[in-house]
């Protein structure tokens, strides 16, 4: 071989790692571990201030600090989203999901942040009862580090009260008709049509919840205020929209649960929003 040539894939291999070869996830444990673990101490430090807090009695939270953003669902989130959503239960074990049916979109980022850093995986969700959870790969493990880094808002949802929604069942009889007093003749005789036909409707017991939000200030440990919800099921729901109608109620229960925390988060505290 020619000396040039020589010379020239020496070159290329002393390059190689700076092309090639990325951050894994050791590295980025070990570049975050310092300021994550940091960050989940203080946050660990509100569960007992979470739990012993009054009723809110008042839907209000003053917030003299950047505006909340939480992320925008379970798994976009980043540096720019400065709020983490958590249930009480969430807080009992910091590397685990608590055991809580019909979580709402975007709650459990905290978790992923020391799940990821002390089993390398997503966290464990008894409801879901998947075991062993996902692995997190060092591109994602980044981000989750980077969300909880700059973590200044906690809002902590306590519930009030619950119940499930009912599985789906068949009542005999044509499904009722919306405004049926507008419809007139027509939905009686779909009715009578309906029972003479052996048809049925598909009818599920709709959930409830009704809680409240503990809004904190992560470094200065302070409560700013916090917020009352309720959430019922949608008056109707597809079932066609899922594999096994008895599931179907679940989906839309969760969807509720997100659309009433946003709507009373945004007329409770200034400035709230979804961030990235």
């Amino acid at each position: 071989m020619m000396p040039g040539r020589v010379l020239l894939f020496a070159g290329l291999f002393a390059f190689y790692p700076l092309l090639g070869c990325g951050k894994d996830l050791a590295d980025e444990i070990t570049e975050h571990k310092a300021k994550v673990v940091a960050k989940l101490d203080q946050i660990k430090q509100l569960q007992q201030a979470a739990k012993s807090a009054p009723l809110v009695t008042d839907d209000h939270a003053i917030v003299g600090g950047p505006p909340p953003l939480m992320p925008a669902n379970d798994y976009s989130i980043s540096k720019r989203s400065n709020t983490a959503v958590v249930y009480l239960e969430d807080l009992e074990r910091l590397e685990e999901l608590g055991n809580v049916p019909f979580r709402m979109d975007g709650t459990g980022a905290v978790n992923r942040c020391a799940s990821t850093l002390t089993t390398h995986r997503e966290p464990y969700d008894p409801v879901i009862e998947k075991n062993p959870p996902a692995e997190v790969d060092a591109y994602r493990a980044r981000g989750y580090f980077e969300y909880c880094e700059e973590l200044r808002y906690l809002f902590v949802i306590r519930s009030l009260a619950f119940s499930s929604p009912g599985l789906v069942v068949d009542v005999p009889g044509a499904c009722p008709v919306e405004n049926a007093a507008d419809a007139g003749a027509d939905a009686g005789a779909a009715a009578d049509a309906g029972a003479g036909a052996g048809l049925s409707c598909k009818r599920f017991v709709g959930g409830k919840l009704e809680a409240e939000v503990l809004v904190f200030d992560i470094p200065s440990q302070k409560q700013l205020g916090g917020f009352r919800f309720t959430v019922d099921s949608s008056r109707r729901i597809d079932v066609s929209l899922d594999s096994e109608p008895k599931l179907a109620a679940g989906p839309d229960f969760r969807v509720q649960v997100r659309a009433a925390f946003l709507a009373k988060a945004r007329t409770s505290v200034p400035s709230f929003d979804i961030g990235y």
